[in-house]
């Protein structure tokens, strides 16, 4: 699913006052390292640690789930298996801080990580600045990726934090495309709190008119959940016909609607119009 919907609109960041005070160094204010996207910074993370066929990556997400994006499971089985069991065998604990809400296991998972000696890694591509307890999400395991697309008007970019981030594969990419990356990266990363606060005006926007749970302030949802009574897959082709492309979450019988910061008041309007004439 294309991480930007409905209108694509540019221009409006000349409305949008970027932080001063917002560069990479400042924010993640631990190394990090550009990558050409957040699925290639899973595969490189897991091929440093050199993980057996055999072993076990856990993967926790917020809701709980049993669906997991194909992205991240696919990625996993390419060197070694995904699995929703914490175990002997589990050698990585993944926490998937799902679609923007920060997993509310993140700190059990820590201490028995702690305990027993495995890895840690955020999955933070639904969000960069949702906090727990008050600390930024992708702070806590030893390692976080970051999707760049998912977050700003990008073509492609995702973000490796961690204590050690040499990654010789880089070398092998076409001379510039990381050094692109990181110029619109360092252009776009400014402007983050005035996105985030258009994603949480634009959720309780759609909240008002559908209902649902409240968000905090420390919470900088990615997607709107609606619950639908009907089949999804026939709405989610019925708004695609209505130039509303949303997507489904699988096993939850909802449809993920988007809120990002490009969108403006007339184009919610009309997704509410959409929605209101197909239910």
């Amino acid at each position: 699913m294309p991480h930007y919907h409905l209108k694509q609109k540019p221009h409006q960041l000349r409305c949008i006052t970027p932080s001063r005070d917002y560069t990479p160094e400042l924010f993640f204010k631990r190394n990090f390292l550009v990558v050409p996207s957040g699925r290639w910074g899973i595969s490189a993370i897991l091929k440093k640690l050199r993980l057996k066929t055999e072993d076990e990556v856990y993967i926790s997400t917020s809701s709980g789930s049993p669906y997991v994006t194909s992205c991240v499971t696919c990625t996993i089985f390419n060197h070694c298996k995904p699995s929703r069991v914490l175990s002997n065998i589990t050698k990585v604990i993944f926490i998937i801080h799902e679609f923007g809400i920060p997993d509310p296991e993140t700190v059990h998972l820590l201490n028995s990580a702690k305990s027993k000696g495995i890895v840690v890694i955020e999955d933070c591509a639904h969000t960069f600045d949702s906090k727990l307890n008050g600390q930024l999400v992708g702070t806590f395991g030893d390692y976080t990726v970051y999707s760049l697309t998912k977050i700003f008007p990008m073509a492609e970019g995702g973000i490796i934090t961690g204590s050690t981030l040499d990654f010789p594969e880089l070398n092998d990419l076409e001379p510039g495309r990381i050094e692109s990356i990181k110029e619109d990266f360092a252009t776009y990363l400014p402007y983050l709190p005035e996105f985030s606060k258009i994603r949480r005006r634009n959720f309780s926007y759609l909240r008002d008119k559908f209902g649902g749970d409240f968000l905090t302030n420390e919470i900088t949802p990615y997607l709107f959940p609606l619950k639908l009574k009907k089949d999804v897959l026939q709405f989610v082709a019925r708004m695609d016909e209505k130039g509303v492309e949303c997507g489904v979450w699988y096993g939850k019988g909802a449809v993920l609607l988007p809120i990002h910061p490009m969108l403006d008041e007339d184009d919610l309007d009309y997704m509410v119009k959409v929605i209101k004439s197909l239910y």
